[in-house]
């Protein structure tokens, strides 16, 4: 698309921007933020912009502030995070297995005795292992894909709004701080949030008891956000998609998007659960094998038909004895706009009537293809291979 269409399309587009809102698990062996990244790129193949509401990645770049910076600043980090986030660091102690208290105790002593270098090392050797050392971290970090968010960051392309949270008031109960953010998200009627499983419990919890009031539209507006991402993340190729191919994709495929977002608005009146509700992805799963394949399939069968169409096309003017003096190329009209093509020096006789019927029918289903709501999702399939 030209930068003058580009700017044409966007000057009656309102931006759709989507707040991923996730509360992972705690106590877990690995610290990973699969579950964040999963729900961003789908969000960034669907929204304009995107804001990460979750206290994990928070927590993942002052690690990895801390890491970049200094042994010293590593240890000072370390010492005021709860055992529940230094368990979900990986961090063990001498015996590999994992020891929050050990490592609280070892890394405050040395906080104690900041000024002497030696104390900082001799702590970060005393954690066993090397479970602290800046390999170590560097890898803990990569593993939890610190690598592809900091991609995503450095593109403009999320804002990670953890609130406050690094962690350093989690506990048994929900900080004030999180409810009251939380409810800034779902009780705005402009909001467009997205929930992972967690959060949809939480916030249903949160509302039975009466501590959390959401804007019924901005739940609305959920729905069809879950539908507009669910079924791109239901295509097979999405989970295994490299970062690159997606913006790539978010780049190139702008103009498809708008029909899509249409397509999902009628898509998600048929899902009769509410955002919070668990049942919502078994109502998507029913709509996408229900509704979403079967048309993807018919799409594909009709773009494979316009090559089909293209090839007796050629083989045609090749038999004919009056197309020996055309100078149109088939293979050259089946991948230019019908606006761009002149038949005029190439219809003449029967070769030419049945040339101009094939490319006519050529670009009709074409056209016909590209035109469908659903070409999005069918173009994504292709480019995310």
């Amino acid at each position: 698309m030209t930068a003058k269409k580009r700017k044409r399309r966007d000057r009656f587009s309102l931006p759709l921007d989507i707040a991923v809102v996730t509360l992972s698990d705690w106590g877990g062996p690995h610290f990973s933020l699969a579950n964040d990244l999963r729900r961003v790129k789908a969000a960034l193949l669907y929204a304009d912009s995107v804001r990460l509401f979750s206290h994990l990645p928070a927590l993942l770049l002052s690690f990895q502030e801390a890491e970049r910076s200094s042994p010293q600043t590593l240890v000072e980090f370390l010492a005021v995070q709860t055992d529940e986030a230094l368990k979900e660091l990986g961090l063990a102690d001498g015996h590999g297995e994992a020891n929050p208290r050990s490592t609280r105790r070892v890394v405050r002593t040395s906080v104690a005795g900041r000024a002497q270098e030696s104390r900082t090392s001799a702590a970060l050797a005393r954690l066993g292992d090397a479970s602290t050392s800046r390999s170590h971290v560097s890898k803990i970090l990569k593993n939890a894909g610190a690598e592809e968010l900091e991609q995503l960051l450095d593109a403009g392309l999320v804002v990670v709004d953890g609130v406050g949270l690094e962690l350093t008031s989690i506990g048994d109960e929900l900080p004030e701080e999180y409810a009251s953010a939380l409810s800034e998200v779902i009780g705005s009627p402009t909001s467009y949030p997205l929930f992972d499983e967690n959060t949809s419990v939480l916030i249903t919890d949160l509302m039975e008891t009466g501590k959390l009031v959401p804007s019924s539209i901005a739940l609305k507006h959920a729905v069809q956000v879950a539908t507009g991402t669910g079924l791109i993340a239901r295509l097979p190729v999405f989970p295994d998609a490299q970062l690159d191919d997606i913006l790539a994709a978010r780049d190139e495929l702008k103009s498809p998007l708008d029909s899509y977002r249409e397509a999902v608005a009628e898509f998600s009146t048929l899902i009769t659960s509410a955002a919070t509700d668990p049942s919502l992805e078994a109502d998507l799963d029913d709509l996408y094998r229900g509704k979403v394949q079967h048309r993807l399939d018919q799409l594909h069968e009709g773009l494979r038909g316009t090559k089909v169409a293209a090839e007796a096309a050629k083989t045609m003017g090749k038999d004919l004895a009056s197309w020996k003096g055309a100078s149109i190329s088939l293979f050259t009209i089946a991948t230019v706009d019908r606006d761009f093509v002149d038949l005029g020096p190439a219809v003449s006789g029967l070769a030419g009537v049945l040339l101009a019927t094939a490319l006519t029918s050529l670009f009709d289903a074409r056209d016909k293809s590209k035109s469908d709501s659903l070409y999005y999702l069918l173009e994504l399939d292709k480019r995310l291979r």
